[in-house]
């Protein structure tokens, strides 16, 4: 058993040096690309939590407490 599981180590370990000729980073397109896509998804995320905060506000202190009047 512990001889199969150094095999299967062993063999991952030259699977995984055996990529690293390639470089890992990504091109100006690429890294424009994503910036681009984590500003649009925070602004997204954003707007919905500030939705879900004024929602909930509204629904406690006006409908519930009747604080709004």
């Amino acid at each position: 058993m512990a001889v199969r599981a150094r095999q299967v180590v062993c063999g991952l370990c030259a699977r995984v040096s055996g990529g690293s000729s390639q470089s890992g980073l990504a091109n100006r397109k690429e890294a424009l690309q994503m910036t681009g896509m984590v500003f649009v998804f925070v602004f997204v995320l954003a707007l919905f939590m500030w939705g879900v905060d004024s929602s909930l506000s509204w629904l406690f202190y006006d409908v519930i407490l009747g604080r709004g009047r």
